[in-house]
């Protein structure tokens, strides 16, 4: 863990920036996630979108930030995959999360799948 620290701290640094002065959202939004659960950190180390600061949109609803965030976080890049290997390792990883309780993550992986329009396969 210590080579991945400096890793971490960065993208961490990059994450936080990104909610600007809204630090009240940021905690928030830390709470609703458990920010420091194991699969949280590893999402951010393994996500390429905090290795620079992003530019983050102003909102017109509350509604919709949340939700931005949540995408970033998404690290479901089937790049190089064929359609059927994405549905397979998308349905999987959903059976996974769903088996650990990780029911956070399964409702953003299944939400992920309906707007990507992925079918869900029931075994």
């Amino acid at each position: 863990m210590e080579g991945n620290q400096s890793i971490l701290l960065d993208k961490l640094f990059n994450f936080f920036d990104m909610f600007g002065d809204k630090k009240h959202l940021m905690i928030k939004y830390m709470l609703d996630n458990n920010i420091f659960s194991d699969s949280f950190i590893e999402s951010i180390l393994s996500n390429s979108n905090f290795n620079d600061s992003v530019d983050v949109p102003n909102f017109n609803r509350i509604e919709d930030i949340f939700p931005f965030y949540n995408t970033l976080l998404d690290d479901f890049d089937n790049s190089g995959d064929t359609p059927e290997d994405i549905l397979y390792n998308l349905n999987n990883k959903l059976d996974e999360y769903i088996l650990k309780d990780m029911f956070e993550e399964a409702i953003r992986l299944r939400d992920y799948m309906k707007k990507n329009n992925i079918d869900r396969i029931i075994k």
